[in-house]
C-alpha cells in the first residue's frame, strides 16, 4: 500500500530531529524500493547506537530492517 509522501516526509523529519539530538547532524534518504539509508555524524557508531537508529526507523516508518541502512561520518 503506498504511503503519502507527506506523511512519510513528516515522519522522515522527526526521525531526523531525535537523532540530531542526539548526533548532531542526521539525514535520513530514502532510496529505491522504499529503502532508507540513515547517515549520522559520528566519530564512531557501535552496533547498540546502530541497532537502535533501525528500531527508531523501523517503527516510525514501518518498514522492516533489511530495508534500512545506517552509516556515519566523522566531523572533518
Amino acid at each position: 500500500m503506498p504511503r503519502s509522501s507527506s506523511a512519510s516526509s513528516k515522519k522522515i523529519n522527526d526521525i531526523e530531529t531525535k537523532l540530531q539530538q542526539k548526533y548532531g547532524e542526521a539525514i535520513v534518504k530514502e532510496e529505491t524500493g522504499e529503502s532508507y539509508t540513515v547517515v549520522v555524524q559520528s566519530d564512531k557508531l557501535d552496533v547498540k547506537e546502530a541497532v537502535s537508529i533501525v528500531d527508531l526507523v523501523m517503527k516510525e516508518l514501518s518498514i522492516t530492517q533489511d530495508k534500512i541502512r545506517v552509516q556515519y561520518v566523522s566531523e572533518q
